[in-house]
């Protein structure tokens, strides 16, 4: 033989071989497999050791690779089947029949090669398919692995050909389908006056039945339809075309040797004429779940070992590993945690629960303080806190699962309690015997200005004032409707202005384009600009000059440029809505606006403070220093208090101008009087210039302002000059103003057309505008100036100290983590939320085996509840901590810096629920995945979807944020999870690919069936298309 055809015999035999012992146990073994004909088929010589090398080859020729291992140990040492021995005789087949009155009393046994007789009257089939569960009864038996039982079409689909060839006998087409073979395996005995000895069998060929059917014409016999199948009527033993036969025929047949793998007690017969209704193929073989190393011997299989049907010696259940095929792709799997027990017919049977298996031929019981699941190889430890008595399948439910979420909850309450008697401790001292004034009125004596350590002080804190001009400013929304129309105004510095108007007036647009934070989606013509008077830099914001398609503020990067030229210039800006720190005292609201915008800031916070506590003073708040701010919901300061915190917030910045919407909207007229009051004296002291917007102030609020500015409705301005030049500007054109009237609302009623002009009787409120642009020029700029302009003193300015990144990186993360311990019983229920929903998905999942579905589905579950619920806090708390964010950006703080550090502040959320949600429902339904794998793939979770909820969060409208929120984590987790409908029956597996549940079901799927012993796993990952390699 040449060396090339040596090579390729080696090959065949080696894939033969290789797909041998699959094929024996996928196709029930109904024909003896001969392992000395596949030993014939070797050749060169040397290939046999090659086989032996591999320790999935070996496994079919074990007993001559191993001629002195357990395999042969565990064979020598068999003992005789005693129950087969005693069931298949000729005489217990009779008298199971029923029917000795026939039996002849001269009964020759015949030797090979004589003749023989099989009476049709007398045949019986004792059915052997279960006869080794008896033998079995009280022994240990490995439990039922009914997924590979019906999974033996895939395992056996591409070596069936090979099988056949090497069965002894092959049965035609014709033969399968009409025998009876759907009753499994039998031996057949005839009561005759001839039978075959021991180890032979009464063969009956085609000539003898033909013989047979010559002479039963001339024998005159009653004929019976009916034979004995162990004990049970059936139909008769001849096929249709079997003419001329009766039951009670008589048949001469051939004693002959039975084939390797049989058993053949004496009277035993076979068939191989096609007539008769049995077939040789399934005939007299030694039963499964016994082996016959010769026709005449029956031993039991053996613990470790396993017989089918026509076993002449038993197979090896151990070391067990094959490449079947299924859904189209061929899968490795290692058959571990299995046991043969005594007569064992087949090597899937799974190790008890209760016991352990090394190996397949041990079952040792679990031992107290363990427990072992179905397939198990070794004890697995009882969880902490659980009870796992002796043979325990499954632990009871730890008591660490309360333990763990109380050392949770003390964590987590204790550290905030100390966050908070830390942050008491450290303010107190400064209150001690400390009297604060109370009011503005007490701070204009010259004690009442508090000197700051190298940082000036608050009435002087302004380096570069600013004024604002405002030319031509032209504000559409759409073709038809016009909000500002060519406003031109002036505002010089260190004046306390208002903007006076009816609703619809445009006075809240006025101040938006101000401040460069207009919609992109208005049209926009004219110029805003900025000047500093010390240094006489302008600053642009707007300008139809500079701007393309023809004004429109459509583009989103333009309107971001105008709002970061007016953030640049330190313009501060209070709106409407109270945006302060709910969370926070108002000290400590203050005092951290304070330390963010690096003013008063030295080698302590001993400046800081003194600011806060100026501002806080100035702003009357001293008898509520010390009260969390709240909302409305949950209690907290009033609400002109609350207002004038938000003011406090853009004081604690110094800036050259202040712009107001609307501050006295909402409260009292104590507490408004009180603001602006707090406003006109910064004006006097400094050079700050203060605009707000307001609607009807009282007289005393009226007096107040230096300068007033008039809008009506349409964006038409009818007035911008002095406040003293006001009312003899409307008294020159006709409406003079009544005594005791208050002027605000005289005005408000004039350009609203409810004032009769004494110049025009046909005087309508749109004549107001030509009336201004008529008389604008004797209320120049130069008449703005304030009456006690003489009082500032610009040498006093002082520079603010710069503030490094770090600096504010940490003070931000000290307010949010001290807002986020105020905000604890919030975050209570969160994790009482958390906890019921574990708690309510462990107990239905139970501890235990899980069946392969039932861990997606909760693995599912797990991904969704954790997600959707991460998506919701973290829109939550990104909306609330957006209007915020956007007044500290307003002061030149990187928004990077603080959404960062709001982020790792709210670290501990996303860190807290998972931490509860896993300590809960590990210790409760005990998967057997480590708690570490479990509480990783869940965290990550949480810490995706808090990612996705933010993102949310900023892209869609606030009212949209948190229903958009919701469908979009329910799409990922519930819909587009790659479980249902799994990832094969999609498209494109690129459509789940952005699913945070299809990964998330993964990992935890794979991390629970990494711990299991069964090939169900392993066809269940593959339908899924998950890989145990990309864990």
């Amino acid at each position: 033989m040449t060396q090339t055809s040596r090579t390729s015999a080696r090959a065949n035999i080696l894939l033969s071989l290789g797909f041998l012992f699959v094929c024996v146990l996928a196709s029930g073994a109904q024909a003896q497999l001969d392992v000395n004909q596949v030993l014939q088929q070797v050749s060169p010589q040397d290939t046999l050791g090659e086989i032996c090398k591999d320790d999935k080859l070996k496994i079919v020729v074990k007993s001559i690779c191993e001629p002195g291992g357990q395999f042969n140990q565990a064979v020598q040492s068999a003992t005789p089947a005693r129950l087969p021995e005693r069931k298949l005789t000729l005489e217990s087949a009779m008298k199971s029949k029923g029917d000795l009155s026939s039996s002849p009393a001269d009964v020759k046994v015949r030797l090979e090669g004589k003749s023989c007789f099989v009476n049709t009257r007398n045949l019986a089939l004792v059915k052997t398919d279960e006869m080794h569960l008896q033998s079995a009864r009280g022994q240990l038996a490995g439990e039922k692995n009914s997924f590979v039982q019906s999974r033996l079409d895939e395992i056996s689909v591409d070596v069936a050909q090979f099988i056949i060839s090497l069965q002894t006998e092959q049965r035609s087409e014709e033969e399968r389908g009409e025998n009876f073979d759907n009753e499994g395996s039998y031996t057949v005995f005839s009561m005759s006056h001839r039978i075959c000895e021991q180890g032979l069998q009464c063969v009956v060929r085609e000539k003898d039945v033909k013989k047979a059917q010559r002479g039963a014409k001339n024998v005159n016999l009653s004929r019976s339809l009916n034979v004995s199948l162990a004990g049970d009527e059936v139909e008769s033993f001849f096929k249709d075309d079997a003419d001329g036969l009766v039951e009670g025929s008589v048949i001469q047949g051939t004693c002959q040797k039975c084939k390797v793998g049989s058993y053949c007690p004496s009277g035993v017969v076979n068939d191989q004429s096609g007539l008769l209704r049995f077939s040789s193929g399934v005939t007299n073989l030694c039963p499964q779940g016994y082996f016959c190393e010769n026709p005449s011997t029956i031993k039991n299989c053996p613990k470790g070992l396993f017989c089918t049907a026509g076993s002449a010696k038993p197979f090896d259940c151990n070391d067990l590993g094959f490449d079947f095929k299924y859904s189209g792709e061929y899968i490795s799997a290692n058959l571990e945690g299995n046991y043969c027990g005594p007569n064992s017919v087949q090597p899937w049977g799974l190790c008890p629960g209760g016991y352990y298996c090394p190996n397949a031929s041990v079952a040792l019981g679990c031992q107290k303080g363990f427990y072992c699941p179905p397939s198990s190889t070794e004890m697995r430890s009882c969880p902490l806190l659980s009870h796992c008595p002796a043979n325990a399948v499954a632990p009871t439910t730890s008591w660490l699962a309360l333990v763990g979420i109380l050392a949770v909850c003390l964590f987590v309450y204790g550290v905030s309690f100390l966050i908070l008697r830390l942050n008491k401790a450290s303010a107190n001292p400064e209150e001690e015997g400390h009297a604060y004034p109370e009011g503005p009125e007490e701070l204009t004596s010259p004690g009442g200005i508090v000197k700051l350590g190298g940082g000036g002080t608050l009435s002087h804190a302004v380096s570069d004032p600013l004024r604002v001009d405002i030319r031509g400013l032209t504000v559409n929304f759409g073709k038809k409707r016009t909000i500002l129309h060519q406003v031109d105004l002036s505002i010089p510095s260190g004046t306390l202005n208002a903007i006076f108007g009816p609703s619809g007036s445009g006075k809240t647009t006025l101040i938006k384009s101000t401040l460069g934070k207009i919609a992109f989606n208005l049209n926009i013509k004219g110029s805003v600009s900025f000047t500093k008077c010390v240094s006489k830099e302008e600053t642009v914001v707007y300008s139809s000059a500079g701007r393309s398609m023809l004004g429109k503020v459509r583009d989103f990067l333009e309107t971001s440029r105008a709002r970061k030229k007016v953030i640049q210039s330190n313009v501060g800006y209070v709106p409407q809505d109270n945006v302060v720190y709910e969370n926070l005292t108002v000290i400590e609201n203050i005092l951290f606006s304070v330390k963010l915008r690096g003013k008063g800031t030295g080698k302590d916070d001993g400046s800081a403070s003194s600011l806060a506590d100026q501002i806080v003073n100035l702003l009357g708040l001293s008898l509520v220093r010390n009260t969390v701010v709240g909302n409305p919901e949950k209690g907290g300061i009033s609400g002109g208090e609350c207002r004038r915190v938000s003011i406090g917030l853009e004081l604690a910045g110094c800036p050259p101008m202040l712009i107001l919407d609307e501050p006295t909207t909402g409260l009292d007229a104590v507490s408004a009087d009180r603001v602006m009051r707090c406003l006109n004296y910064l004006c006097r002291k400094s050079e700050m210039t203060i605009i707000a917007s307001i609607h009807q102030p009282k007289s005393s609020i009226f007096d107040l302002f230096d300068n007033v500015h008039v809008l009506m409705k349409g964006g038409h301005v009818v007035f911008s000059g002095r406040k003293n030049a006001v009312l003899p500007y409307f008294n020159s054109i006709g409406f003079p103003i009544p005594k005791l009237e208050n002027p605000a609302d005289f005005m408000i009623d004039v350009i609203s057309g409810l004032v009769n002009c004494k110049q025009n009787q046909a005087f309508v409120a749109e004549d107001l505008v030509g009336m201004w642009l008529e008389e604008k020029d004797k209320y120049s700029e130069g008449s703005l100036k304030r009456a006690d302009d003489d009082e500032q003193q610009p040498g006093l300015r002082s520079t603010p100290a710069s503030t490094s990144p770090f600096r504010i990186f940490f003070v931000l993360y000290k307010k949010d983590v001290l807002g986020w311990v105020r905000s604890l019983p919030l975050k209570t229920v969160d994790i009482l939320t958390t906890a019921i929903f574990a708690v309510i998905l462990a107990f239905n999942q139970g501890a235990g085996v899980k069946a392969f579905d039932d861990v997606l589905y909760m693995s599912m579950l797990t991904n969704l509840y954790m997600g959707m619920l991460s998506v919701v806090w973290a829109i939550t708390l990104t909306l609330h901590r957006l209007g915020s964010a956007e007044r500290e950006a307003g002061a030149s703080i990187s928004t990077a810096l603080i959404f960062t550090a709001a982020d790792v502040s709210h670290f501990a959320d996303h860190l807290i629920r998972p931490t509860v949600y896993s300590i809960l429902y590990y210790f409760i339904a005990l998967p057997r995945m480590s708690f570490w794998e479990f509480y990783v793939v869940v965290t990550g979770v949480a810490l995706s979807c808090s990612g996705l909820g933010e993102l949310i969060a900023v892209i869609l409208p606030q009212n949209l944020a948190t229903v958009g929120g919701i469908i979009i984590s329910f799409a990922f987790g519930g819909l587009l999870n790659g479980f249902s409908p799994p990832i094969p029956d999609l498209p494109s597996e690129w459509i789940v690919f952005p699913s945070y549940a299809r990964w998330g079901i993964e990992a935890l799927s794979l991390a629970e069936y990494r711990q299991y012993n069964d090939w169900k796993t392993q066809t269940g990952m593959n339908n899924m298309s998950y890989k145990f390699s990309n864990w």
